[in-house]
């Protein structure tokens, strides 16, 4: 009898495999973890330019209290207002710039599918009242079917020198 030593075409072959499979396995962990960086990214983004919309809300606490943040004009995704940083402005247009500005940004920063805008902001409450919820969304890419991503924000608007 013949004593051969190394190795048989079988194992090899199992070998090969069992490597594939760890490296299958590897990229599917790869692709994961980049599509929640990239979802953690944007709803980071999204928190962003809501908070700092509604911090210009604070600023222009007679444009909230006259109800100008209440409602998205969606002719801003196209159309800019007085430019209110070069320009005196009434707290209405101050209004209409600052939601202009936060809809520009999460229109650039943001991922969308097609030109139907409508949907991605919505304003909920009162500024008279002092309660307002504000949501931005985005199209989380790479999820199945391409969800819908938003964040909200809960602005509890207290005034100095208004009981609400």
């Amino acid at each position: 009898m013949i004593n051969r030593q190394g190795f048989t075409l079988i194992e090899v072959l199992v070998t090969l495999f069992i490597l594939a499979l760890g490296l299958i396995g590897f990229l599917q962990m790869d692709i994961y973890a980049s599509q929640k960086a990239r979802g953690t990214y944007y709803s980071s983004t999204a928190g962003l330019l809501t908070t700092e919309y509604s911090e210009r809300m604070y600023a222009n606490q007679i444009g909230v209290l006259n109800g100008d943040y209440d409602t998205i004009d969606t002719s801003l995704w196209d159309t800019a207002p007085t430019d209110c940083s070069e320009n005196t402005c009434t707290p209405q247009q101050l209004a209409a710039y600052d939601q202009w500005e936060w809809m520009q940004k999460i229109k650039a920063q943001l991922p969308w599918e097609g030109d139907d805008y409508g949907y991605r902001v919505a304003v909920s409450g009162s500024g008279s009242t002092g309660e307002l919820t504000l949501t931005a969304r985005w199209l989380e890419v790479g999820a199945p079917d391409n969800d819908i991503a938003s964040f909200s924000i809960d602005v509890d608007l207290l005034i100095i020198g208004v009981t609400l």
